[in-house]
């Protein structure tokens, strides 16, 4: 019977194991490449360290030919393809303009050895009785999704080179409690 029960204890471990999602790791070879192309300018979100990858881009999945010699690196990330090119902007998508997510940018974080994606959006927490467009309209910026009951509202701007100072001017802003980069970094993948 004790053999048994140690039996038993055993195959829970492996099926809790086998259960756990997987996130996607990033080799030792494809470090060293990222840590040398992440060389943007630095985002720290959650106490955490971002680095922009320049020629990095950011493709609905399975719209990319990734056999283009103008890839250096490439990853499925959930539903996305991202791509890092030689020469930014010479990669052919397969299918139509919108399968690219013009205003996503690619990120790497140094400690997690993980790739984030950065949608261009910002995510702002309101106190009570502020309206979204009144936020959009002082600060120049479109409202991509609005949730009044929830108190948060998603901004995105158009011109990202704006992103960061505008970040900073709006968590200055006294009708905002909190706003943070939406950003996708712990995609899963199937093992």
């Amino acid at each position: 019977m004790e053999n048994f029960k140690s039996i038993r204890c055993v195959g829970c471990i492996i099926f809790l194991t086998l259960s756990q999602p997987v996130f996607s790791q990033i080799s030792d070879a494809d470090n060293e490449l990222l840590q040398s192309l992440a060389n943007g300018t630095e985002i720290v979100f959650n106490d955490s360290t971002f680095k922009l990858i320049p020629k990095g881009k950011v493709s609905a999945a399975g719209t990319v030919n990734l056999n283009d010699q103008n890839i250096v690196w490439s990853n499925q990330l959930g539903g996305y393809h991202v791509i890092i090119e030689a020469i930014p902007g010479r990669t052919i998508a397969q299918t139509n303009e919108n399968s690219t997510f013009n205003n996503y940018q690619l990120a790497y974080n140094e400690t997690t050895r993980r790739v984030a994606v950065i949608t261009g959006n910002i995510i702002v927490n309101l106190k009570i009785n502020i309206d979204a467009a009144s936020i959009a309209s002082d600060y120049n910026l479109s409202i991509a999704n609005d949730f009044p009951r929830i108190h948060r509202a998603f901004f995105k701007v158009e011109n990202q080179s704006e992103l960061a100072s505008k970040l900073i001017a709006l968590n200055a802003d006294y009708r905002v409690i909190e706003a943070n980069l939406e950003m996708m970094e712990n995609f899963r993948k199937a093992r």
